[in-house]
This record gives structure tokens, sequence and C-alpha cells, in this order.
């Protein structure tokens, strides 16, 4: 089942994928991919009428922007230098344990929206990434409990500033959480 959110930005409507491409309007079914959506179970209910063919087709189509594939996400947290080769192409030491930080949830953009580069920004990268939505409140749980926990991939474009002039340094800030202006882009979910 691939979800997407299509609309102007703020008015997205929730839609499905069909077999032939189709973005299908579900707003009858759910109100929105947000926290909602996952607190009530909406994903399997969704999930019936996706699974049905003749059900899927009946729905209407929609067409526009594809926006940010959930609205008002709580956190967005992100795991850095997570693999021997992106911590050599930075430069940086491998980590023995993940580096984790914090992105504001406003920077979960369409995948075609704007992305703002800081001004004085001398080097902004980029590198698609895995997207995951934690759909429920979750603690300490084995590898095989989370999967449980995880409701939706995405394929994600992260935006980073690396230059020194426009990076703000662990040191100054005291989080990773100010260390980057980022903005994220989303791509539609598998």
């Amino acid at each position: 089942m691939k979800l997407l959110r299509v609309g102007e930005r703020g008015a997205e409507r929730p839609a499905v994928l069909d077999a032939g491409g189709v973005a299908r309007d579900v707003s009858a079914v759910t109100q929105d991919f947000g926290p909602a959506f996952f607190a009530v179970g909406e994903l399997a209910k969704l999930a019936v009428v996706a699974g049905d063919p003749a059900a899927l087709a009946s729905l209407p189509s929609v067409a526009g922007r594809t926006g940010a594939p959930v609205a008002r996400p709580g956190k967005v947290v992100c795991i850095g230098l997570n693999y021997s080769d992106h911590a050599a192409e930075t430069g940086a030491a491998t980590p023995e344990r993940p580096v984790m930080f914090m992105k504001d949830p406003s920077a979960v953009v369409g995948p075609y929206d704007e992305v703002f580069i800081p001004r004085g920004s001398e080097k902004t990268d980029w590198e698609v990434e895995l997207g995951v939505v934690i759909g429920a409140t979750a603690r300490y749980l084995s590898s095989p409990q989370a999967a449980r926990w995880t409701w939706w991939r995405a394929t994600r474009s992260a935006t980073t500033c690396r230059s020194g002039r426009s990076r703000w340094s662990c040191r100054r800030s005291g989080t990773w959480a100010s260390r980057v202006r980022d903005s994220t882009r989303w791509g539609r979910g598998w």
C-alpha cells in the first residue's frame, strides 16, 4: 500500500496509489495521515479498502502537488554517521554508538517542495535516506518488537549545510539539534 498526501500546502488530502499509479482520495476513510491516524488504528481500516481493487477504483482520483507524507509529525529523530563510508567521506571517525540528533518537524516537506538554503552556505550537501514513521509510543524494544511499531517507510532526501560558516559546532550549541539547518524532502511511501 503506497500512501501519499496530495494538494496545496496545508490543504493536502490523504491518498493511496493504486496499481495503475493513480492517486485515490481516501479522505472518506481517514481525515489525514497524522498522529490520530496512527493512534486509533486507521491504518488497518485503510488496508481493507486499499486491498480491494474495486473499492479502491471507486474512490475519486486526486492530482496535484505531493506533500509531506505525514501531517504534523511529532518529532524527527535522525541517526548520523551510521555507516563507515559516510563517516569517511565527512572526515569523521566511525562512532562507537549511533549519533542521534533531532530535526524540526517543519523540515518535513513534499518531494518537489522548495528547499531553502541558508545565506552564507558554502557547502550545501544532500543525501537520500530511509525515513521510518513510528506509529505509537514505544521504549526499549527488541528488533522483532520494533517492526510492529514501524508503520511506514519512505525515501527521504536530507539537505544539510556542512560548511564551517553556516554550521553551528557542537561546542557552541551543546546539541546536534542546532548543528544543521535542514529541509527534509520525502518521496512517496512504499
